[in-house]
């Protein structure tokens, strides 16, 4: 991708628990990385979405950026999702 470009992603995901599960907080490692849940709190069998965007300006080369997910979820409280990207000087 481009320096000027800016990359948008939806991630859908779904509370398959039979409790509510809370998003105590969504946590990117660069301040490149903006992620935003549409809800804190989804109802078991309802579906979520996660907004995730990545801006490059002043970056080039392998950008491998994370964003931690921290939940109630008894067995897995922290996700760990990895965006992997190629920015071009142009």
């Amino acid at each position: 991708m481009s320096q000027n470009a800016v990359l948008e992603r939806d991630i859908i995901f779904r509370n398959t628990g039979k409790n509510t599960l809370k998003i105590r907080s969504v946590v990117p490692n660069c301040s490149c990385v903006v992620a935003l849940a549409d809800s804190d709190a989804l109802e078991p069998g309802v579906s979520g979405r996660l907004k995730i965007k990545f801006s490059p300006a002043g970056r080039t080369g392998r950008q491998i950026k994370s964003i931690l997910i921290y939940s109630n979820d008894p067995l897995h409280p922290v996700q760990k999702i990895t965006l992997n990207g190629l920015v071009e000087d142009r």
